[in-house]
C-alpha cells in the first residue's frame, strides 16, 4: 500500500501515529549550549628535529575550518592547533560553537513538528528537542506543540501552523539587550510571556503578515488566517487571556485587555475590537479563565490541562477540519482496547490505554458521524491502528458503572486497515480490528487504590464478533472469568476464557498467578491454550490477553485477547465484562 495513493486525510493519521510509535531523530540539534569537548592548542610547537619552538604563533580553536566548497560550515570537536609558529602563544579553547542561538525546547510534540534553519535542512522536532533562533517551525495538521522557552516563556501552537523564531536574546540579566521576535505566518498559537519583556516589554514582540503585537505580562492567543473560509474572515486575531496586549497596524493602536479580541483585515486595515473569538478559533474567553486559570495566572501556574483548553475547538473534545473532513480526537481519559490480526509469524497485536488530554501518550480519532475511532496510537507500547477503508462490522455498546462503552471490529474493505510498525514505519495489513471505547470512562488509579479487595468480573456484557485465522467472523464466548485484585498493588490473578469460534472450534486460556494492571495493559498477560475439534492443529499453544478496568467505580472491565496453537490457528475478540 503506498502512501501516494491514500486520500490526503488517511496521510495525514499516518503522520500522526508515526509521531506516536517511533521516537528516534535523525538530525542533530543546531543550538546546543556550548560544551567543551574539544582539545584546546598548547600555544607552542612541539620539539622536532631538536630545534626550539618557534615564536609567535597562535594556538587552534578546537574547530575544523571551512573544508570544502565555500560556504560550508566549521565542524565542531576539532583538536585544538599547537601554536606552530610560537612558544609564546595562546592556546586554543577546544570549545563547540554552536550555530545559532538556543532559544528553548519542546514539552510535548504530537503529530508532524518540523524546524529548519534557513541554510539548513528540515529536522523533526521531538519532546526534548531544541529550538534556536532563526528556526522556521511547521505543525501538521492534527498535530500540536508546547514549547518551553530559555526565559520560561511558553508557546503553545495549534495545527497547521507555521512560525519563525526571529530573534531570542537572553542575557544573564535583563539589562535592555534581551531580545523575543517571532513572526505568526499561519495558524494559531497561545503565548505566555518569560522574563523578556517583563523590564523591557518594547523588547518582546509578535508580528503577523498584517500586524504587530505588543505585551503588557501577558498570556494571549495570536491566530493568522491567510484565506477566508465559511464563518471566518481572513486576517490576524489576538485574543487576551490575562495581562494585556496592544495591536499595531496601519498606523493604529489598539491596547487590549482580559477577555478583549482584536482584529485587522487584508489590505492595510486597521485594528479593531470584536465582540468575541470567532467560534472556529476556540472556546470562549471567559470559559478558558473560569477554568483552567482561576488564580492570578504566571508561568508557572501553567499545565498540559491548560494548553489542551487553549487547543480545544469543542467543549469536550478536539474537532479539526482536514481538506473537508471534519476529524475528532477522542476525550481525555477515554478508555481504548485494541486487537490486531496480522498475518505470518506475528498473529496479533495488542493493547489497551487511556487517551491522555495533552495527547501525550495516546489519541485516538473519531467518525464525527458515529463519534467511533477510526485511528488510534499508543507512544508507550507502539501498538496503532488506521482503518483506512476497512468497513465498521456491528457496533454495540451499553451504559456501565455510568460511562458509555462501545465495542466492535473493522475488517474488509478494498486496501483494508493497517498498523505502523514502530521499528521501520512500514504499513502493516490488518486483517480485523477488535476494539473496545469508552469515551472518558476510563477508571482512575485514585479509584483503583483507594478499593480494597480481589473482585470477579464474570458477567458478560457483550463482546465483538470473533475472528480466526481464515478470517471468518462469528462464535460466542460460552464463559469467561477474570479476577481483579484493587489496591495499592493492582493486578490480574486470574484470567479464564472459553468460547467457540465461527469453525466451531472450542477454545479455552487460562492464567492463574499475578499480572500488574499495567502489564495487563501491555498484552503482557500470558494465556495457556487449547483448541478442540477439527482443524485445531496441535491443539495446544499460548495466548495473550490486554485489558483496563473502566467506569466511575471500577465495575467494567474491557479486555482484548489472542488465542492460538503451535501449528499456527487462531482466535482473536475483545469482551466486556462487569462485577457487582
Amino acid at each position: 500500500m503506498s502512501g501516494h495513493d491514500k486520500p490526503f486525510w488517511k496521510q495525514v493519521l499516518i503522520v500522526g501515529a508515526l509521531s506516536l510509535v517511533i521516537s528516534t531523530s535523525t538530525l542533530a540539534a543546531v543550538c546546543e549550549a556550548p560544551r567543551d569537548n574539544g582539545i584546546g592548542g598548547t600555544g607552542v610547537q612541539p620539539d622536532t628535529r631538536d630545534q626550539h619552538p618557534a615564536e609567535n604563533g597562535i594556538g587552534g580553536t578546537g574547530i575544523q575550518p571551512d573544508a570544502g566548497k565555500p560556504g560550508d560550515k566549521p565542524l565542531e570537536n576539532g583538536i585544538g592547533g599547537t601554536g606552530l609558529r610560537a612558544g609564546n602563544g595562546i592556546g586554543g579553547t577546544g570549545r563547540q560553537q554552536p550555530t545559532a542561538n538556543y532559544a528553548g525546547r519542546v514539552l510535548f510534540a504530537k503529530g508532524g513538528i518540523m524546524a529548519w534553519q534557513p541554510d539548513g535542512p528540515a529536522r523533526v522536532l521531538r519532546k526534548g528537542d531544541p529550538v534556536c533562533e532563526g528556526d522556521t517551525l511547521a505543525v501538521a495538521d492534527l498535530a500540536l506543540a508546547q514549547l518551553q522557552m530559555a526565559d520560561n516563556g511558553k508557546l503553545m501552537l495549534r495545527a497547521k501552523t507555521r512560525l519563525v523564531i526571529d530573534a531570542f536574546r537572553k542575557p544573564s540579566t535583563m539589562d535592555g539587550s534581551e531580545r523575543f521576535a517571532v513572526t505568526l505566518l499561519e495558524g494559531g498559537m497561545r503565548a505566555i510571556t518569560g522574563e523578556i519583556g517583563h523590564a523591557h516589554k518594547e523588547n518582546y514582540a509578535i508580528a503577523t503578515p498584517l500586524a504587530r503585537i505588543g505585551i503588557r505580562g501577558t498570556d494571549h492567543e495570536v491566530f493568522h488566517i491567510e484565506q477566508a473560509r465559511i464563518d471566518l474572515a481572513a486576517g490576524t486575531y489576538n485574543r487576551v487571556l490575562s495581562g494585556g496586549t496592544v495591536v499595531e497596524a496601519a498606523g493604529s493602536k489598539l491596547p487590549l485587555g482580559p477577555t478583549e479580541v482584536g482584529y485587522v483585515g487584508p489590505n492595510g486595515a486597521s485594528p479593531t475590537l470584536l465582540k468575541a473569538l470567532p467560534a472556529l478559533l476556540g472556546t470562549s474567553a471567559a470559559e478558558l479563565l473560569s477554568t483552567s486559570r482561576k488564580s492570578t495566572p504566571g508561568v508557572e501556574d501553567t499545565t498540559s490541562d491548560d494548553v489542551v483548553q487553549a487547543l480545544k475547538l469543542g467543549s469536550n473534545r478536539t474537532v479539526v477540519n482536514l481538506d473537508g473532513t471534519e476529524l475528532v480526537f477522542a476525550p481525555p481519559q477515554s478508555a481504548y482496547v485494541g486487537v490486531n490480526q496480522l498475518g505470518g509469524k506475528q498473529q496479533y497485536a495488542m493493547s489497551a490505554s487511556v487517551l491522555d488530554a495533552g495527547l501525550e501518550y495516546a489519541l485516538a480519532l473519531l467518525d464525527p458521524s458515529t463519534n467511533i475511532p477510526i485511528a488510534m496510537a499508543d507512544g508507550d507500547t507502539g501498538f496503532n491502528y488506521i482503518s483506512g477503508d476497512a468497513r465498521l462490522v456491528k457496533i454495540c455498546g451499553a451504559m456501565m458503572d455510568n460511562v458509555p462503552v462501545y465495542w466492535g471490529l473493522y475488517a474488509n474493505g478494498t486496501e483494508g486497515g493497517f498498523q505502523i510498525d514502530p521499528d521501520t514505519g512500514d504499513d502493516q495489513s490488518v486483517k480485523v480490528h477488535h476494539f473496545a471505547y469508552s469515551p472518558g470512562g476510563a477508571t482512575s488509579m485514585e479509584v483503583i487504590n483507594s478499593i480494597s479487595g480481589t473482585f470477579t468480573f464474570e458477567r458478560l456484557v457483550g463482546h465483538s464478533r470473533l475472528s480466526d485465522e481464515s478470517g471468518a467472523l462469528g462464535g460466542r464466548i460460552n464463559g469467561m472469568s477474570v479476577d481483579v485484585m484493587f489496591g495499592g498493588n493492582p493486578g490480574i490473578t486470574r484470567y479464564q476464557i472459553n468460547l467457540t469460534d465461527a469453525q466451531r472450534r472450542e477454545w479455552s486460556g487460562a492464567m492463574d498467578g499475578f499480572k500488574s494492571l499495567a502489564d495487563f495493559a501491555a498484552g503482557k498477560l500470558q494465556l495457556q491454550t487449547t483448541c478442540v475439534g477439527t482443524g485445531c492443529g496441535s491443539g495446544q499453544g499460548n495466548g495473550v490477553a490486554t485489558g483496563m478496568l473502566v467506569g466511575q467505580q471500577g465495575k467494567g472491565l474491557a479486555t482484548g485477547f489472542g488465542l492460538s496453537t503451535q501449528t499456527g490457528q487462531t482466535v482473536n475478540g475483545v469482551a466486556v465484562l462487569s462485577r457487582p
